[in-house]
């Protein structure tokens, strides 16, 4: 499973929705709540690639496959050369082909 990025020192667009985010899921395990804070987070930013990679791994928490693999690609289009939302995006596709 990818590895959440809580904060990232070089990305100067991370606020205090991204980090409740985290906080949240780390708390409460709660995906839900997660994923409602990074959708606020991509809508306040679109092009937040970490925000549609961890709201990926959480719809992936959850079964909803097909939100994964769609947020995992919209993390690639931002950053191509994105590690972790490239391993989720395999991961989600061979458990979407099982």
């Amino acid at each position: 499973m990818p590895r959440r990025r809580i904060y990232d020192k070089e990305n100067s667009d991370i606020d205090s929705a991204g980090i409740a985010g985290s906080l949240y899921r780390l708390c409460t395990d709660s995906a839900r709540i997660s994923i409602e804070e990074y959708t606020r987070i991509i809508q306040h930013n679109p092009n937040d690639a970490d925000a549609y990679n961890n709201r990926g791994v959480d719809h992936l928490d959850s079964n909803n496959i097909d939100y994964a693999i769609a947020d995992f690609e919209a993390a690639l289009r931002i950053n191509p050369n994105y590690a972790n939302a490239r391993q989720g995006l395999e991961l989600a596709r061979q458990i979407q082909g099982q």
